[in-house]
């Protein structure tokens, strides 16, 4: 029977008591809905799904009462209404029962609205040990929703963006391995790459890059597309760095070909047999395009040049023809012939000089050719008059007379004795009445090393000197006070002592040490000392005992380039030569010391450079030449170079542009000479796809696209979805599965008939069909079970 919420007593009764009551929502004008959805679509065990319960459209709503149902793997967390939901709806009470999961919501409402109303937010905890399909539903039987009439409001629930598939957590890949590790493709061709995560129950994000796109791309799905000839390394990589490879071998389909033919060779441009090449892959698909020898007698683009009478500024040439392609004389000689100098002539200009003009002298210059202004080795001429002297205005005084004196050559003009008045030159004015200040030079005896000088006067006021106090007697040659060192007067060594000068007591050597009777031992040299023994020396008669004698001493002679370091007693040396300070040789000249002008080897000879195209042989150490150049060999121009020199890369010209060919589907705009490209190809244009094979339930299907060129592109269509249980494809699970379940299991009916497979209503796994099966079906119709989920 109808159960309707009559007054608030009544509702607060009801949410203290949270009874379950059935009561059905029966048909009636006004309709609205429970509309359930979850905040994802997938979760993995033990995570948490939250779900929003909202009222759908609605008019003049007045009381709510339903009651929620959670399916098996959730376990309840957490739930609460809407924030002021109870002011938004007018209600008397709002109530949410979390032990019997109910909504209450009536008293006072007269609730209008056109679109959802969220009321309600639960959420729900998935079990550790649970996978399948979830979805939040509502107990049919509990639904009320009333108007101010106290009329039934007719309500559906829509629960289909609550479902929640749960997964198993996926573990971290641990490895990765494609299908293949090579293979080989011609252009144009396609082929799929499967990656495979070990282990097999871990997840991963694939990133799929080619090496060499020009060669072959690879789309996210693992599709190699074959570009062009070539290699390139597929690889497949995870999102935790994980990665494999594959080796693509492209091979051109050759099916854009161009067919170049025969050109003959001439003397300056090589020429070709017939050839066909690829302009995809840049192959030789038959004949070759190796260049042919030069003809060098085929000359087709001659001249003759008229002879040409030759000058000092400008060669001439006789007669001759030449090719204009090789430049090779055919006939005559374009040998340079020069002319004779023109005139001598006189011009003055420095370059010409050969003799300043002076005082008393002209200037000297080498007479010029009037063509081309080389001086002459022989022919001088007299330019212009003497310069003259430059007497000063100011007379030049000396101690005994007075001049006028030229001021660029110094020479002397009017000198003439000084007149004196009153101690001063009437002339010049030169003072004669200087006294002298005199100042001591003490005498300095020389020594033996050091020269001496004798005593003598200074004029503190000018630079005279005197061998007298009163300055009567005086010095004109300021040498002769110097007094030379006398030298030492040496006294001869004794058997003591060392040969020593009487005068200032130095030494020089050494004693030269007893000279003792009947020794023995041996005596002293350069580097050893002697061993003397004996009763008393023949010069002094001095008793000695036995003493060693130090040895002397090297006397040195010094080191020269080839001979080390002497000793001129006993020819001994120490050390090495000093060796030659090489000069390095040159062109001309062998290598040669600096110190003793010793010579080694032979002088290097030339370093020759070739003669190039604009230069003679040359010497790279000394730059002398030899020869001349040998003039350009042109090659032909060509689409991106302007005629250029084969020998040293001069241009003449220029290049003669590309000739296109337009862009195609797969390759760029191209040049059909020389196969340089512009731009990109143009790329595939695809249609629509269209289905050429259905998917059924069972197998998937396969649906194509084409471009204008002819090139096809197809993809998998995936098998369709079903639902566990649905035998006659309604989308839903009732009596009528059960009954073609119990048909096909009893062998009256069969699954082919129906169009589905076993998989589809094999309630419970285990690779048959029966009556188990249907059992199951009707049970889920009478919504006394869930539709099982495989584990």
């Amino acid at each position: 029977m109808k159960k309707k919420v009559t007054s608030l007593l009544l509702v607060i009764v009801m949410m203290l008591s949270m009874v379950a009551t059935a009561i059905p929502a029966y048909a009636a004008d006004a309709t609205s809905s429970i509309v359930i959805t979850s905040d994802k679509t997938e979760a993995f065990p033990s995570d948490e799904i939250t779900f929003t319960v909202a009222i759908g459209p609605v008019t003049e709503l007045a009381g709510i009462e339903f009651k929620l149902v959670a399916p098996t793997g959730l376990t309840f967390k957490s739930g609460a209404l809407v924030d002021g939901i109870q002011t938004k709806l007018g209600a008397a009470m709002c109530g949410f029962n979390a032990n019997s999961q109910k909504v209450v919501i009536v008293g006072g409402m007269n609730y209008t609205s056109s679109e959802n109303t969220e009321i309600l937010v639960v959420t729900y905890t998935v079990n550790a040990d649970f996978t399948g399909n979830v979805s939040l539903g509502v107990d049919s039987d509990s639904i009320v929703f009333i108007n101010p009439a106290n009329d039934d409001i007719l309500v559906t629930v829509v629960n289909t963006e609550s479902k929640v598939t749960v997964v198993e957590k996926p573990v971290a890949a641990e490895g990765i391995a494609l299908n293949k590790t090579s293979i080989k493709l011609v252009s144009g061709d396609k082929e799929k790459l499967v990656a495979t995560l070990t282990p097999a129950n871990s997840a991963a994000e694939f990133t799929w890059t080619s090496s060499n796109n020009e060669v072959a791309t690879v789309a996210n799905d693992g599709t190699v597309t074959a570009v062009a000839k070539g290699t390139a390394v597929i690889t497949v990589k995870t999102d935790n760095n994980l990665t494999a490879t594959c080796n693509v071998t492209v091979d051109c389909a050759h099916k854009s070909t161009t067919t170049y033919p025969k050109v003959a060779s001439t003397c300056s441009v090589q020429g070709n047999s017939e050839y066909t090449f690829c302009n995809d892959c840049g192959e030789i698909i038959l004949g070759s395009n190796e260049k042919l020898p030069v003809d060098k007698d085929n000359h087709i683009n001659i001249k003759k040049v008229a002879a040409v009478a030759g000058t000092c500024i400008e060669p001439g040439h006789a007669e001759y023809v030449i090719c204009n392609d090789c430049n090779t004389v055919i006939s005559g000689s374009n040998a340079p012939v020069a002319g004779a100098h023109g005139k001598f002539i006189n011009v003055i200009a420095d370059e010409y000089l050969v003799t300043a003009a002076d005082c008393n002298n002209s200037a000297v210059y080498k007479k010029s050719c009037e063509l081309c202004g080389v001086a002459s080795a022989t022919e001088i001429f007299i330019g212009g008059a003497p310069l003259g002297h430059n007497y000063s205005e100011t007379r030049s005084k000396g101690d005994d007379s007075h001049w006028l004196e030229c001021t660029v050559c110094g020479s002397k003009n009017s000198e003439e004795a000084h007149n004196f008045i009153n101690g001063f030159c009437s002339v010049c004015g030169f003072a004669d009445n200087h006294k002298h200040t005199l100042v001591l030079v003490p005498a300095v005896n020389a020594t033996c090393t050091n020269d001496g000088n004798k005593a003598y006067y200074t004029c503190s006021g000018c630079d005279e000197w005197f061998e007298d106090a009163n300055g009567t007697v005086k010095i004109a040659n300021k040498e002769s006070v110097n007094v030379v060192a006398t030298g030492h007067v040496w006294a001869e060594a004794t058997c003591t002592a060392a040969k020593t000068c009487t005068v200032c007591k130095v030494t020089e050597g050494k004693a030269l040490g007893h000279d003792i009777t009947k020794l023995d031992g041996k005596a002293a040299t350069c580097t050893e000392a002697g061993l003397t023994e004996g009763e008393k020396c023949s010069r002094c008669d001095y008793e000695v005992a036995q003493k060693e004698i130090p040895a002397t001493g090297h006397t040195w002679t010094d080191a020269t380039c080839t001979t080390a370091k002497t000793c001129s007693v006993c020819d001994v040396t120490e050390g090495e030569a000093l060796g030659h300070t090489w000069a390095d040789a040159t062109c001309d000249t062998a290598k040669t010391c600096t110190v003793c002008n010793a010579t080694e080897g032979e002088a290097l000879g030339h370093t020759w450079t070739n003669a190039t195209c604009t230069a003679a042989k040359t010497c790279t150490v000394c730059n002398a030449t030899e020869g001349e150049a040998l003039g350009h060999t042109w090659a032909d121009a060509t689409c991106t170079a302007a005629k250029i020199c084969t020998v040293c890369s001069a241009t003449e010209g220029e290049a003669l542009g590309h000739t296109w060919a337009d862009a195609t589907c797969t390759a760029a705009k191209t040049c059909t000479v020389c196969n340089a490209t512009e731009g990109e190809a143009l790329g595939h244009k695809f249609g629509d796809w269209a289905t050429v094979k259905e998917p059924t339930y069972t197998t998937e299907g396969q649906a194509e696209r084409v471009c204008a060129c002819g090139e096809k592109e197809t993809k998998t269509l995936e098998k369709l979805t079903y639902l566990l249980g649905d035998a006659n494809l309604d989308g839903t699970v009732n009596a009528a599965d059960a009954r073609i379940v119990l048909r096909i299991s009893a062998k009256v009916d069969t699954l082919e008939k129906h169009n589905i497979a076993l998989e589809m209503v094999d309630m419970n796994f285990d690779g048959i069909l029966n009556a188990a099966d249907a059992r199951i079906v009707l049970r889920i119709s009478a919504k006394l079970q869930d539709i099982p989920v495989k584990k």
